[in-house]
């Protein structure tokens, strides 16, 4: 049954209300059970990234939180699990971008995943209630995939930029830049990718990790700043709010030069 049902967004909607017992008009005719859905939701996961997982993701959490926002939206867990399918689609080896040098040139252009960077920067954007959500927990690490697979060697000052212009929350700003030395670390670890892409992350690794290169030296004091207003703000006075802050700083001072 599972197999005749196309992968498409509401489809993924429906499987996902009948596997979180969400209230669906017409859900439960088409998975009649948690195993129906299991198994539709399995199946479009394992889907090609590039041409079904992300674009139906990326409408699933642009119609939910978008449509009619609000903080509580972060907390839907059909938001989490669209995130959390981003964030494994961009973490995918076979999404690969044509500008890089393979064999088979793939159909993955700078347009799509600009415009995915901008709707993870959209989200990442959201109004929160109570700090940093699961979901753009799951988008911060989509975006260091994205960051290094777009070779997007100015991430780190442009985010600082977005921050100043108020674009975006210092916090999530902080959040970003905790987790992406990890990101890079595992795809410098990884045996699974290409000679040709692990050139590009050592070159993304040495360009914005590095305190001595242009771009990373140029960094380090903006960071800072974006570190310790998130830390002093008078609005955030949660000490775990603080601790997190202090262990993302850590993390990023850590990963310079290693």
């Amino acid at each position: 049954m599972n197999q005749e049902i196309q992968l498409n967004t509401d489809n993924v909607v429906q499987a996902l209300s009948v596997l979180y017992s969400i209230p669906h008009p017409t859900a439960k005719i088409t998975f009649p059970s948690h195993n129906h859905s299991d198994q539709f939701l399995t199946k479009y996961q394992q889907a090609n990234p590039a041409s079904v997982v992300l674009p139906i993701s990326s409408a699933i959490i642009s119609s939910r939180l978008f449509d009619s926002p609000s903080p509580q939206k972060l907390h839907d867990p059909i938001v989490f699990f669209a995130a959390s399918s981003i964030k494994k689609g961009v973490a995918s080896s076979s999404l690969l971008m044509s500008t890089q040098r393979h064999i088979n040139p793939p159909t993955t252009t700078n347009s799509f995943l600009s415009q995915l960077r901008d709707l993870i920067l959209r989200c990442l954007s959201f109004p929160e209630e109570t700090g940093f959500t699961p979901p753009q927990t799951q988008l911060a690490l989509a975006l260091s995939h994205l960051s290094i697979k777009m070779n997007w060697l100015t991430v780190v000052s442009d985010m600082i930029n977005f921050v100043n212009a108020s674009q975006l929350s210092a916090l999530v700003c902080v959040n970003f830049l905790g987790v992406l030395p990890s990101i890079v670390q595992s795809e410098l670890d990884s045996v699974h990718n290409s000679r040709d892409y692990h050139m590009t992350v050592e070159n993304f690794a040495m360009t914005v990790l590095d305190s001595t290169s242009r771009s990373g030296g140029a960094a380090i004091s903006s960071v800072f700043t974006a570190f310790l207003s998130v830390y002093n703000a008078p609005t955030s006075p949660n000490p775990k709010t603080k601790h997190r802050v202090l262990s993302s700083f850590a993390t990023w001072v850590q990963s310079l030069n290693r």
